[in-house]
């Protein structure tokens, strides 16, 4: 069965011969897209410096997830692999939320790109969060 997971490492980690040896014979992971907001994953890509962000000093794991979260290609990503499962979490909504970016959103882990100037500050509005306004998030 071929399985695509949105979520936080938990998730992922079923499916992880470290955990349980025969995952595979049962199951095939054919894209992972860890901890962002639905709200995110639902959004059009967001404007930023890509020329910043490689120059970020990042590693490429997180520069793999910043350009997974604000190029958006998730749902395009889904269209091509055709998984028979999704397996979605919402650790990322539970945790940070998502805040407004234009018209747009982006998981609200935003602090992990602070003074980088990947992204223009001044377009952030609102943060949705289950703390912070609970109707409006939901």
């Amino acid at each position: 069965m071929n399985i695509s997971i949105i979520g936080a490492s938990h998730s992922r980690d079923i499916f992880d011969s470290k955990f349980i040896e025969e995952y595979k014979e049962y199951f095939r992971v054919r894209s992972y897209y860890s901890m962002t907001s639905m709200l995110s994953v639902m959004s059009r890509p967001i404007e930023y410096n890509f020329e910043k962000l490689i120059k970020s000093g990042m590693n490429d794991h997180q520069m793999e997830y910043w350009y997974y979260e604000l190029e958006k290609p998730i749902l395009k990503g889904l269209q091509s692999k055709m998984p028979d499962v999704l397996l979605m979490d919402f650790y990322a909504d539970a945790r940070y939320g998502a805040r407004a970016y234009g018209s747009e959103y982006v998981v609200n882990r935003l602090f992990k790109l602070k003074e980088k100037e990947i992204i223009d500050w001044t377009k952030l509005g609102i943060v949705y969060s289950y703390e912070q306004n609970t109707n409006d998030f939901v």
